[in-house]
C-alpha cells in the first residue's frame, strides 16, 4: 500500500512538501541512490534537482540521477543512446512519404512522453499505446476530426513500425513498455512519485514495478489539475489508490481569491465521484478577473503573457494576429523569430539601454 498520498491543490507548496521528505531521508542517512524522485513532465523532475542543489551545495547534478522522468529512468535503465531515440524529423520524414504534413514539437527533448504534433494520426496512434487500446477503439472516442481517414490510420502506423525496425528507433512510450517487460528496477528505500494524476495506464503499470522495489512510496498530485486525460491519463486511478494516510495541503500561496472562485464554479460542476471533494485556502490578495471579446483588447505589450486555448487550431488562428501586433511569442518551444532576429533584438535593446 501507498505510505502518503498528497493533495497538493495549485500553490499549496507540494514539491516543497516532497523535498521536505526526501531531506529528511537523506538527513537519517539513505544514500541518494537509495532515494526515486519520478515526476510526469521533465520541468517537474529538473525543480526538483534544483531544490536539493539548493539545500545541500555540496551535491553535483550527477548525485542526483535518481530524481528524473519516468521515461528518463526507462532510458537509462534499459542502457539506450540518445541516437536510439526518434526525432521530430523521423516523424516528419515518414509523414512525407506518405503525403501528411506533419510537424512535432519536442524539439528533441523528452517534456511529458506524449507525441505532440500537428498532425491527429500521430497523436491518435501513441494515444492508443498509452491508453493500451485499439486504433479502433481511440478513434471512436469522438476526440478526432472526422476527417480522419481510418485506412491512411493502420497505414501509417505500419509504416511507423517498420521504420522505428528499420533504423532500431524507439520513442518513449516504446522505453517504458520495455521496461515493464525487463523490470530492471532500482531498489529504492523511498519513492516519490510527483504529478500522479497525469499519468497514463502504461505509466501505472511502470510505477507498480517501482513500488514493488520500494519500502515506502508516497504519491502527489492534484485530480482537479488533471489536464492529460485526452491523451491517455488515467486520473481515475490515482484517485482510488489507497494509502495509509491521506494528506490536503491547505493553503495556497500562488492562487488569489477571485480566481479560486471562479475555478471553483467549474469545478462544482463535476460530479461527486469522479473528483475528491479538497478544502483549501487561496491567499489574502483579492487578484482580478477581466474578460475581453478580442485578444487586440488585451495590453499584451505590458508584460509577460500566457495565452491558453483549448485546441491547437485555435492557437494557430492567434499566431499571425500576434505577429501583426508586433509581439513576440513562444509557441510549443519555438520563437515567433528566427534565432539570429532574437539574438540581434536582444543586442540592439541592450545597446539601446546603455545609451
Amino acid at each position: 500500500m501507498i505510505s502518503r498520498k498528497i493533495y497538493g491543490p495549485p500553490g499549496t507548496g507540494k514539491t516543497t512538501k516532497l523535498i521536505k521528505y526526501a531531506k529528511t531521508f537523506y538527513k537519517l542517512g539513505t544514500p541518494l541512490d537509495r532515494i526515486g524522485y519520478f515526476a510526469f513532465t521533465t520541468k517537474a523532475a529538473n525543480e526538483a534537482i534544483n531544490r536539493m542543489l539548493d539545500a545541500y551545495p555540496r551535491l553535483r547534478r550527477k548525485d542526483l540521477k535518481h530524481f528524473r522522468t519516468l521515461h528518463s529512468l526507462a532510458f537509462n535503465r534499459l542502457g539506450m543512446k540518445k541516437s536510439e531515440v526518434m526525432q521530430d524529423e523521423h516523424y516528419e520524414d515518414i509523414g512525407r512519404e506518405l503525403g501528411i504534413e506533419v510537424t512535432v514539437y519536442s524539439n528533441g527533448q523528452e517534456t511529458t512522453g506524449f507525441v505532440d504534433s500537428n498532425s491527429e494520426y500521430f497523436n491518435l496512434i501513441n494515444a492508443a499505446r498509452i491508453k493500451e487500446i485499439s486504433l479502433e477503439a481511440e478513434y471512436n472516442t469522438g476526440m478526432y476530426s472526422y476527417e480522419l481517414e481510418k485506412n491512411l490510420l493502420y497505414i501509417l502506423r505500419s509504416e511507423l513500425d517498420n521504420y522505428k525496425e528499420s533504423f532500431k528507433l524507439y520513442d518513449f512510450t516504446d522505453m517504458i513498455e520495455k521496461f515493464n517487460v525487463a523490470k530492471m528496477c532500482p531498489k529504492y528505500d523511498i519513492v516519490f512519485i510527483d504529478e500522479a494524476q497525469d499519468l497514463s495506464p502504461v505509466q501505472w503499470k511502470m510505477v507498480d514495478i517501482i513500488r514493488e522495489n520500494s519500502t515506502y512510496v508516497i504519491l502527489a498530485g492534484d485530480d482537479d489539475q488533471a489536464i492529460y486525460g485526452w491523451a491517455g491519463a488515467d486520473v481515475k486511478k490515482f484517485q482510488d489508490e489507497p494509502s495509509k494516510k491521506d494528506i490536503i495541503l491547505p493553503q495556497s500561496f500562488r492562487v488569489p481569491g477571485r480566481v479560486q472562485q471562479m475555478a471553483n464554479k467549474i469545478l462544482d460542476r463535476i460530479p461527486n465521484e469522479r473528483r475528491i471533494k479538497k478544502i483549501w485556502q487561496a491567499r489574502k490578495d483579492e487578484g482580478f478577473i477581466d474578460y475581453i471579446t478580442s485578444i487586440e483588447d488585451a495590453p499584451l505589450d505590458k508584460g509577460d503573457w500566457l495565452i491558453l486555448a483549448r485546441t491547437n487550431d485555435r492557437l494557430d488562428k492567434i499566431k499571425p494576429i500576434l505577429r501583426d501586433m508586433g509581439i513576440y511569442f513562444q509557441i510549443k518551444g519555438r520563437k515567433s523569430y528566427k534565432a539570429s532576429l532574437f539574438k540581434s533584438i536582444v543586442n540592439y535593446t541592450r545597446w539601446a539601454d546603455k545609451g
